[in-house]
């Protein structure tokens, strides 16, 4: 406990009288000490009422007011309701206290003041016995840390406590909820820790569209019921995604096979189908039960890759079999997830063999000189699980002749597993045995792919045969050309001991043409490509470029050496008739004269001595350059056997 140094103060001087409508204000000025204060009590004499001389109500005992203010004008000729009242008001003794926290080491003033309502006449007459006495020790506000926690485990609060002789409360405000854990008491935490534990069942309701929310915890310090100011700290609260997290029951979400919209080629068929189809995911909210006022925020599908988050929930077409995940994701950013398995069923192009025979019109039988034809098809199609099915229909045409319509079916007559195996028997008399036919089959399967194969069926076999109009003749087949001599396909002509191939392309012969066609198809032998490569005729009596040898290049660049052996002028080139230079041409030191006081430091044509070489600037920029001449590019094979 300290007694200030005061120095006193008297709006309008001492004695004089002042009224309500003028008051007069007394002020004290004093000093705290460094260690501040947290009360103040004060004494003064001969500052005294007067009796109302007013016979009106307005005019009545004075009761004064006093306040504390670190303005030394702030309460200047006023009188009101602000402050404390003051103690004692008898005689000549006036004396107040209050509880204020006082900071270390600065002015402060008590102000006295009449107060209002009250209307009176007062004065003061010399105050003497001044004093203003301070005492216990400025105190700030106890202060407070915590740390990010979960809701459900217990989170410690730390209080760092700036004096003993204060107390306080402490709250902890969360989602609109407020807990207090300290109520203001004497007591304080053993080594300043509490516990704060806020519940799942709790927050979880309150907080619906967030996985976490601010808490605030805040510690306020009082002397007696004076605050000394709150401090607080923020930290973050989550939800742990095990006890909110959105809980699916069996069947919330199924995948299955989209094949497409009417029209598409897999349109109507089921299961997944290799190269057609595409996953598509459906949910049912009915099924996913959602904690503590969660909604349901969106679905997630992930597949080949790519993540869908609007309907339709849907793949990219399945090229063989994939997992996908199906995910649904809660307001408060918590998610559950499926992954399903899905399987193709293998697909791949239809094929289609068959051979083609002879059959006699009247059914009696196979012979050779029939006019009817007996088409076997064999097709193969992808099972799709017992769903494809294949269609197969056929064309038929003269060798000279060309294919027309649509073309007629054939019929079905097995299919075990992916193989379906028709026949059918064209009992017409359309078919001359001596004339060639071909048949063209193509099957197509339900998603609409086909394929074809063409079967060539000769005329029937004579050792030889001339045409009726004497204009050709054939072998092992009735003529069918005029004015040729015809084989059957895969006969082979000998002259002597050699085919016709070994006598115009023996082995190792060149064959060239514009069309890109192996020559084995047609003329026989085993042949390879040559690519990439000008032909040259090889040399015989010199080992220049020996038969199968290799070189050359496409583009070169010119080495030194290839360059011509040219000296380049540098100078005045000014030229006689013969070529010769006329002029001198030198170089001189910057800082030297022209003329014969020069120092040369490189001359042609006379001058003096070179000392330096000259050179010119590059003549080009060492690209190299086309090295072929203009050419026709054909595809080349070299017989080989």
């Amino acid at each position: 406990m300290a007694t200030a140094s005061v120095t006193p103060y008297y709006n309008g001087g001492s004695g004089l009288v002042g009224y309500v409508g003028g008051a007069k204000t007394a002020r004290f000025k004093f000093t705290t000490p460094a260690t501040g204060a947290t009360s103040l009590s004060f004494r003064t004499k001969n500052f005294d009422n007067m009796t109302p001389d007013d016979a009106s109500t307005w005019a009545t005992a004075g009761i004064f007011r006093f306040i504390i203010s670190t303005s030394a004008t702030a309460y200047n000729g006023y009188c009101g309701t602000a402050g404390k009242a003051c103690g004692a008001q008898t005689g000549t003794a006036l004396s107040g206290s209050i509880s204020q926290n006082l900071l270390p080491n600065t002015t402060y003033y008590l102000f006295i003041f009449p107060g209002s309502p009250s209307y009176c006449e007062w004065y003061i007459n010399g105050l003497t016995g001044n004093a203003v006495t301070l005492s216990g020790t400025y105190a700030v506000a106890s202060t407070v840390t915590a740390e990010d926690g979960y809701f459900g485990d217990t989170i410690p609060i730390r209080l760092t406590r700036a004096t003993t002789t204060v107390t306080h409360t402490v709250s902890v405000s969360c989602a609109g909820v407020t807990t207090q854990l300290l109520a203001q008491t004497d007591e304080w935490p053993e080594n300043g820790l509490l516990e704060w534990m806020p519940t799942v069942p709790t927050y979880a309701p309150l907080i619906t569209n967030a996985a976490s929310a601010e808490a605030t915890v805040t510690v306020e310090t009082f002397n007696g019921s004076t605050s000394y100011g709150t401090s607080s700290t923020t930290i973050r609260v989550r939800f742990r995604e095990e006890d909110v997290k959105p809980q699916p029951a069996a069947g919330w979400a199924t995948v299955s096979a989209y094949n497409g919209a009417s029209g598409d080629p897999a349109y109507g068929l089921s299961g997944f189908i290799q190269g057609y189809s595409r996953a598509e995911a459906s949910f049912d909210a009915s099924k996913i039960t959602l904690v503590s006022g969660a909604t349901i925020a969106g679905y997630r599908f992930e597949a080949l890759g790519e993540t869908v988050t609007e309907s339709p929930y849907r793949s990219g077409v399945l090229a063989d079999g994939a997992t996908v995940v199906c995910t649904v994701i809660d307001s408060r950013g918590f998610s559950a997830a499926e992954n399903f398995a899905v399987t193709v069923l293998p697909y791949r192009l239809p094929t289609v063999s068959g051979n083609v025979s002879r059959y006699n019109s009247d059914q009696s039988g196979l012979p050779e000189d029939g006019n009817g034809l007996s088409i076997h098809a064999t097709a193969t199609m992808a099972a799709l699980g017992g769903q494809n099915q294949v269609s197969v229909r056929y064309w038929t045409r003269p060798m000279s002749g060309s294919y027309s319509g649509a073309g007629e079916a054939l019929t079905i007559q097995s299919t075990q597993g992916e193989t379906a195996e028709t026949e059918t028997r064209i009992l017409s008399s359309g078919f001359s045995p001596d004339t060639s036919w071909e048949v063209r089959l193509r099957v197509t399967d339900s998603l609409g792919n086909s394929a074809e194969t063409l079967i060539k069926l000769p005329t029937r076999q004579w050792a030889m045969k001339f045409r009726a109009d004497g204009q050709g003749v054939a072998f092992g087949k009735a003529p069918e050309y005029g004015n040729a001599l015809e084989l059957p396909a895969g006969w082979t002509l000998m002259i002597g001991q050699r085919t016709l191939i070994d006598l115009i392309y023996p082995i190792g012969s060149i064959y060239m043409s514009t069309n890109n066609v192996s020559p084995a198809g047609y003329l026989g032998g085993t042949w390879e490509r040559v690519e990439g490569k000008f032909l040259l005729a090889a040399t015989v009596t010199t080992t220049d470029y020996p038969a199968g040898s290799t070189g050359g290049e496409a583009e070169h660049t010119l080495t030194r050496a290839e360059l011509p052996a040219e000296n380049i002028p540098v100078g005045d080139l000014a030229h006689d008739g013969s070529g010769a230079l006329d002029n001198e041409f030198g170089m001189w030191q910057s800082n030297a004269a022209t003329g014969s006081s020069g120092w040369w430091l490189a001359a042609r044509n006379g001058g003096g001595t070179p000392t330096k070489d000259v050179t010119t600037a590059p003549l080009g920029s060492g690209q190299a350059h086309n090295n072929m001449p203009p050419y026709l590019a054909v595809y080349v094979w070299k017989r080989t056997a």
